[in-house]
């Protein structure tokens, strides 16, 4: 027996095959499913958009901290600051 379909394509589903279809998609286009979900928060109409604007933030922040980590760790041991004298 097929899976009903869903009432409203815009609402997630409860069904598991259509979850399993939605992180596939998901997966298979990451560019369009970052455009929707930035869309998505910049609308902010729905309850997912608090923990959307927290990933992103969280995400860039980290890529800035280890940015900053490499760069100390490298200049620490390339000039020196690892050697006891």
């Amino acid at each position: 027996m097929p899976a009903p379909e869903r009432p409203n394509p815009q609402q997630p589903s409860l069904n598991p095959v259509d979850k399993a279809k939605d992180v596939a998609g998901g997966v298979a286009h990451p560019v369009e499913t970052t455009k929707g979900l930035a869309a998505e928060a910049e609308r902010g109409r729905t309850a997912r958009t608090p923990l959307i604007a927290i990933t992103g933030v969280t995400i860039v922040v980290g890529v800035v901290v280890a940015l900053v980590l490499a760069v100390a760790l490298i200049l620490y041991f390339t000039l020196g600051g690892g050697t006891n004298h």
